[in-house]
């Protein structure tokens, strides 16, 4: 769950009338989305779009891999009991 001032990448498009976003929303740490915005300022401000869409890619790629190396989170019930995956019952 995203909550007040953390920071996600997302494709938004237009249908109709309204903005949407697409399925994927991809959470990011806030050096990764700094990083990010000052690459794309440095990219606009130079008037290449191009190199914009290119650094913007670069950007979600390295908050992705990012996402995949961090740890799982644990997950405890309102007890404090850890919760256990489901291919850990099975077993």
């Amino acid at each position: 769950m995203l909550q007040r001032w953390d920071c996600f990448v997302a494709r938004v498009v237009h249908p109709r009338d309204e903005l949407m976003l697409t399925g994927g929303v991809l959470s990011l740490t806030r050096r990764t989305a700094d990083d990010i915005e000052k690459l794309l300022k440095r990219a606009a401000g130079r008037g290449k779009k191009e190199l914009a869409d290119s650094l913007f890619f670069q950007g979600w790629l390295k908050g992705l891999l990012d996402a995949v190396r961090r740890p799982l989170p644990t997950l405890t019930n309102t007890d404090g009991d850890q919760l256990l995956a489901r291919s850990r019952l099975r077993r």
